[in-house]
């Protein structure tokens, strides 16, 4: 078997049942390849005398538990064989670490044949030439790479970055490097002593990816691979002279040619840009923080929303800010495995943000690659959660490896899941197990921990289908049986049908996976965070009702009382609402107008707001915003809270912002028109 027919049956065996689509999703292979390595599993657990896994329908299930797998996997350790892409990423890291690397040595390290090796090589060559590297063979010293030095290492952190975060890859990573773990693991040790020397905390996950990377810089420092003199110049500023010598104090058992300033910089850089728990150093950098500020205020504008927390948001982009500018700037920005899905559920926001942040772009003089961004959008989403708190509800933290943004989206989103128990914090491993826990009922964590409190395992991301399935565990631990009942009910009176006109071998595993569906309904139905089209919510927003046509001329103050209209007739706000906008509105800060003759007033939800509402009023004489800013597009927004209109907020600015749509709704002369041109582009078909 190779690692990902290992990776299937952890999933099978973990999830007790789980759909081919899943697996497909989650393994990212065809289901042809799926199905492939179920037939060889099936194989192999025949001969092991093991419960093979069974198949009905779309649906596969296995009777071993995790105990047994874990067994199992023991035994088939030395039979695992790694795929062509880990192939790839560890004839690489060989090369990194400068060891013996003859055609017979990489063939018995990876378990294949020569041949093999021979094909990797010629497949690694070409994709290293593109970075001006090449793969160089000689007798004496069998393969090795050559080019500038810089590029070799960025090469190598991209590769152990890719390695480490992919969970199955680095669990195969520590077997084939087993002997340099020793070695890696006392690494860490000192990194955790400079922590304390330099006031600051690392995520576990960049703590492990930081160890990896700098013990890759001392194997090839030890062999002579240096490099060149100011190289980094350009991408590292000089701080504190003490830093470099902290480091250099702390580091120079493992690297003998620390003493060189090219050689200080880069080890200093690595962590420079490795992210943070927690930085307790007093000095900041006050232009950084008066940038990050302006950007929160920004994305306030542009989302109509209020940021309670500006403070603890400010700190929290800070603590992230920082270490993403040098990654960037080094040209390694991180790899966020999640961003994909994070940007498909979250496109709204990460907009408004994309938008926000070139303040910050500005001081640091970096541009955010989308990955980088995805963080930031996280954490500003993160902020826009609820955060209730009853006495009596259940305590639970978040044990979480990754950084700031990651931890917190993940312990809002376990907020708005259960609302029945108070989530204290997120946390890292380390400061779980430094932590008294004789208060806590509950723990929410991303990875294994010893503890006898009840743990409840998660992924960083949830999808729809985890979040229920998670959400029946914990109602089931809870005891509370209101949602579980309702789904329940639903799901026996489906069985009742389907046994009418159908016959079901499984029928406890069909009940299961029914249940587990309705709760992905109640979940999305009740999650406080629009998923729908904004481009859906915008129209229904916008009834032909709270459409209107002027003719004549307007004073900035007579626009506001007309287009308030339609809201206060329907009863969407209170008849004192346009006063509030008109009272509350400088012209010198116009940032009503969010595109060419297009303006958007509102006030807050506390401003007479009964519930979201939208208005939209199209001027043929333009009304002056300021003295410079002629607007003849209103659409007034009525916010029932501070994010429930966002999705519709963010489809409007792309929607005024394309100077063909401001075109033709400017060229509109009846509601009807407005109204059908809005149903062309908007309606979802």
């Amino acid at each position: 078997m190779d690692s990902m027919a290992v990776q299937i049956l952890q999933l099978i065996v973990s999830n007790t049942s789980i759909s081919l689509q899943q697996l497909e999703r989650e393994i990212r292979a065809s289901k042809g390849q799926i199905e492939y390595r179920i037939k060889k599993i099936n194989a192999f657990l025949r001969i092991q005398g093991k419960e093979r896994i069974s198949k009905n329908g779309q649906i596969v299930s296995s009777d071993l538990d995790v105990q047994h797998l874990a067994q199992l996997l023991d035994e088939l350790s030395p039979l695992v064989y790694l795929t062509d892409t880990e192939r790839q990423h560890y004839l690489l890291v060989i090369l990194l670490f400068n060891d013996t690397s003859s055609l017979a040595s990489l063939a018995q390290r990876l378990a294949v044949s020569k041949n093999t090796i021979l094909k990797d090589n010629k497949k690694l060559s070409s994709q290293l030439k593109k970075q001006h590297i090449d793969l160089v063979y000689s007798r004496k010293s069998g393969y090795y790479l050559e080019g500038e030095e810089l590029s070799i290492r960025k090469i190598g952190i991209k590769a152990i970055r890719e390695i480490l975060n992919d969970t199955q890859e680095a669990a195969r990573f520590n077997s084939v490097f087993a002997t340099d773990l020793q070695r890696i693991k006392k690494l860490q040790a000192q990194l955790e002593l400079l922590e304390k020397h330099l006031n600051l905390t690392f995520t576990e996950a960049k703590l492990v990816d930081l160890s990896f990377v700098l013990y890759m810089c001392t194997k090839r420092i030890a062999r002579g691979n240096k490099l060149k003199k100011d190289v980094l110049k350009h991408v590292i500023p000089m701080v504190d002279r003490s830093f470099y010598e902290e480091v250099s104090a702390t580091l120079s058992y493992f690297f003998e040619g620390l003493d060189d300033p090219a050689e200080a910089e880069f080890i200093s850089l690595q962590i420079l840009s490795s992210s943070l728990i927690w930085n307790r150093t007093q000095q900041k950098n006050a232009q950084l923080i008066t940038a990050i500020q302006a950007t929160i205020q920004q994305f306030e504008l542009l989302g109509i929303t209020t940021i309670n927390e500006k403070e603890e948001l400010t700190e929290a982009l800070y603590q992230h800010i920082l270490p993403a500018s040098y990654r960037i700037k080094f040209g390694v920005p991180d790899n966020n495995p999640s961003a994909k899905k994070i940007i498909e559920e979250y496109e709204h926001i990460h907009q408004l943000v994309k938008a926000a942040i070139q303040p910050i772009e500005s001081v640091l003089k970096v541009v955010f690659p989308e990955d980088e961004l995805t963080y930031i959008t996280v954490l500003f989403l993160s902020f826009l959660k609820n955060d209730l708190v009853k006495k009596d509800k259940k305590q639970a933290v978040v044990v979480c490896l990754q950084g700031i943004s990651i931890s917190r989206l993940l312990l809002e989103n376990l907020k708005e899941l259960f609302p029945d128990i108070h989530f204290v914090r997120y946390m890292s491993l380390r400061e779980f197990y430094e932590m008294d826990d004789r208060y806590i009922d509950y723990i929410f964590s991303t990875v294994h921990l010893d503890t006898e409190k009840t743990v409840f395992f998660i992924r960083h991301f949830l999808n729809g289908t985890e979040k229920a399935l998670l959400s029946q565990e914990v109602e089931k631990e809870l005891g509370a049986t209101n949602k579980k009942r309702a789904a329940t009910i639903e799901t026996n009176k489906v069985l009742e049908i389907v046994d009418q006109y159908a016959s079901v071998t499984e029928k406890l595993l069909l009940e299961k996976n029914l249940d587990a569906y309705f709760h992905s309904l109640n979940y999305q139905q009740t999650s406080t965070l629009p998923h729908s089209s904004g481009k859906q919510q915008l129209l229904n927003l916008l009834p032909i009702e709270h459409i209107q046509i002027y003719q004549g001329s307007l004073t900035f103050s007579e626009a506001i009382h007309v287009a308030s209209k339609p809201l206060i007739e329907r009863k969407f706000v209170e008849a004192d609402y346009a006063k509030t906008i008109i009272k509350n509105y400088d012209p010198a800060y116009p940032y009503f107008v969010i595109a060419p003759e297009t303006a958007i007033p509102h006030a807050g939800p506390e401003d007479g707001v009964r519930k979201l509402g939208m208005s939209l009023l199209l001027l043929k004489k333009p009304v002056y915003f300021s003295d410079e800013l002629p607007v003849r597009l209103i659409f007034m927004i009525a916010p029932k809270d501070k994010k429930s209109h966002i999705n519709a907020i963010s489809s409007l600015y792309d929607f005024v912002n394309d100077r063909r749509h401001l075109e033709r709704l400017l060229s509109k002369n009846y509601e009807r028109e407005l109204k059908a041109y809005l149903d062309e582009q908007l309606g979802c078909r």
